[in-house]
Order: structure tokens, then sequence, then C-alpha cells
């Protein structure tokens, strides 16, 4: 709600900044791109945004929203020692009596790939999509996807979008040894397995063995430790950032919505990681705002880093003031 809050006020206050109140744009990278999404589609915000840009996020993600919010809520009050009812009572009141250092002592283990603190359905900024009359439109003849799962999510066909990833939006999931040295075909399958347990419910063997055998590059053998962990990557990039926001690209369109698509493949000169083909989650963060244009950090990027960034800015901008960009639209007949 304090997003919400937000948006009011800019709503309120963009005209003394000679601002137009009624062309916001909503940017947000990671979570912040799967609550950018979850507020355009909920009825408390929806007509306070005009257009919507998601980096590296939306609300179809398995991250995106706690689908066991009762769990978590359990888990808070026996930590802070607030004895209630978590089915009936609220636990605000409580938590307002107790410190911060108290709040922040508390430890919740979330599952691997699966969100701890996120937004959850609430009835009010999220919606029960089970509660939403909406008109499903029909699939095209040879559609990429099987159903309209999800489209909830995409049903803002009067605002303009402009999605992006990177070429490996996996990285924070790895370890910087695994990163480095790569792993061998036992703890490929481990990974695996633990994905596919964590984020579906049903038909989990038969899901594990697809995945095995989409993701393992049978045309070079024998496989090393560096092409396991690559094949690692792009199954977890897939699965739980790109296939989601992709998808939910297609929704939109397939609702009528004007959708731009963005890949970010630049390799940062500033980069901390090893190198690898293909850029990383949060490497297009600095040149979103423009930070190898800033004399304060420019000596740090290479003169490759500084076009990239003030091309990236100038879309960005064009997009946000006018919905247009130098490409062409993502609609289903190009995919």
């Amino acid at each position: 709600m304090d997003l919400v809050a937000a948006l009011h006020w800019l709503t309120e206050n963009l005209s003394a900044f000679h601002g137009d109140p009624s062309q916001i744009t909503l940017m947000g990278h990671g979570t912040g791109a799967a609550l950018a999404n979850i507020l355009v589609v909920s009825p408390v915000a929806s007509d306070l945004i005009h257009r919507v840009i998601l980096l590296s996020g939306s609300a179809l993600s398995p991250w995106a929203i706690q689908r066991d919010p009762l769990a978590v809520k359990r888990v808070v009050a026996e930590q802070t020692g607030c004895r209630l009812n978590v089915l009936t009572e609220d636990l605000a009141p409580c938590l307002r009596t107790k410190s911060v250092s108290e709040l922040l002592e508390i430890v919740q283990e979330n599952p691997r790939f699966l969100p701890g603190y996120a937004p959850f359905v609430d009835g009010t900024v999220i919606i029960n999509p089970n509660t939403i009359h909406l008109r499903f439109p029909e699939l095209p003849s040879g559609s990429v996807i099987t159903s309209t799962n999800g489209i909830e999510f995409a049903n803002f066909p009067t605002r303009q979008l402009l999605f992006g990833l990177t070429s490996y939006e996996s990285f924070n999931d790895l370890s910087a040894q695994d990163l480095e040295f790569g792993f061998n075909e036992t703890r490929r399958d481990r990974i695996l397995r633990t994905y596919v347990r964590n984020i579906f419910h049903i038909h989990l063997k038969e899901i594990y063995s697809a995945l095995k055998n989409e993701y393992t590059d049978w045309e070079h053998t024998p496989r090393n430790p560096l092409g396991y962990r690559d094949t690692v990557l792009e199954l977890l990039s897939d699965g739980h950032t790109a296939a989601p926001l992709v998808r939910l690209g297609y929704l939109h369109n397939l609702l009528k919505g004007k959708s731009y698509f963005l890949h970010f493949r630049h390799q940062s000169g500033e980069r901390e990681f090893p190198q690898r083909g293909g850029s990383v989650r949060g490497e297009d963060v600095p040149f979103t705002f423009g930070l190898p244009l800033s004399p304060l950090f420019s000596t740090n990027y290479t003169e490759d880093d500084i076009q990239i960034s003030r091309i990236l800015v100038r879309y960005l901008t064009n997009f946000a003031k006018t919905g247009y960009v130098k490409w062409i639209c993502y609609i289903i007949q190009n995919i």
C-alpha cells in the first residue's frame, strides 16, 4: 500500500513539477518488476499508471508472490512471541510493539527458488484470480503456449509494456565457486531436483525428466564441469524469470496490448565476476540509470559502456515519454 500511496502522491503533485500525472510510467527490476506488474493490474492502482517497464521480473515468476502467507505469518508470530489466531487475527498491532532489533532477528527459512516475505493474494491489492471475470481470448493456431494461465497479470491492454532480460538471470543462484569452476553431473541433478520439487506440485518425475533432457547438451560429449554450470544457468534463468516474463508479454499481446521486448546482452568492462558469454542479472541496472555517463564513474567504464548506456537511457526515456522505441512491437507473429 505504500507504493499505491506514492502513486497517488505523484498523481496529485506532478503538475507542480511540470509533469503530466496522466502519463506516469512505472519501472521495476527483479522483485521491483514483479511489484510494478502487480500494481498495473491492481484495482487500487491501475488507473494511476500509463506505461510499465519490467526488467528481469514479473508477477508470473515463482519467486514473485507468496503462495503460503499463513506459514510465514505463523513463523513471525512464534518468533516474536505474538500469541494470536493466525487464521483470523491481525499480526500488525503486536509487531508494532516490537523493536527494530527484535524484528531483524526473525529467521525465515525459505525453500530454495521460492520467496519469503513477498506480496500475497490479499483481496485488495492482489485479487484472487478465481474471482476475476475476465474474457479469455482464444489461442491462435500454432501458439507457443498451451493455456492462458496467468493472464490476469497481463490484463492491462490499454497500457503499453516494455519488458527486458539479461542473458543469465540465474547468476545469483549459484555460489562463486560453482560459477568459477563449474560442477559435476551429480550436483547438476541435485539442483534440478530441488528446483522441480519446490516449484511444481504434480507430475514431478515427468517434469524432471523433460527438463533434464531439454537442457542436456547431447552434441558435445564428454560434458565438463563448465558445461554443466552453463546448462543449469540457462535452465534456472528460463524457469524463474525469462519464461514467465516472455509469457506475460505474449499474453499482453494476445489481449491486444502494445508490447516491446529488450534483451540486454552487453558485458560491462566494470564487471566483477568471471568472464563468460553473456550479460548477467543486474548488469543492466547501472546502464539503465546512466552511471557510465556520470563523471563520478566514467573512468571505470569503457567507451563502449558509455555508448551503450547512452542508447539504453534514450530508449527507456523515449518509451516513458511517448510509448515509442526504435524497434518493432513484440507481437505473436514475430515470435
